[in-house]
């Protein structure tokens, strides 16, 4: 079988290629970057990211979660108030 590498432009997203492989909308990847959070470069007016800078993102967030959510529930806190086990 023939090794077949990618040409060089599958390693530059777009917002809408960035925010499916996040699985997020397009305007949390404007907000991240607006807010200096999120790796991405102009090309003319066009923003773009690299797939590697994204990989790397991805990693330091998970890094950098990791001991603050083991054990902690996501979301507004737990158990909420009113329900069987918040009381």
């Amino acid at each position: 079988m023939k090794n077949v590498t990618q040409p060089a432009s599958y390693d530059i997203m777009t917002v809408r290629e960035v925010a499916e492989y996040l699985g997020c909308a397009k305007i949390t990847v404007y907000r991240l970057i607006k807010r200096d959070e999120f790796p991405a470069f102009r090309l003319n007016t066009y923003l773009r990211f690299r797939r590697a800078d994204i990989e790397r993102w991805i990693a330091q967030q998970h890094a950098s979660q990791a001991g603050e959510t083991v054990g902690k529930p996501v979301g507004r806190g737990w158990p909420r108030k009113g329900t069987k086990s918040g009381r």
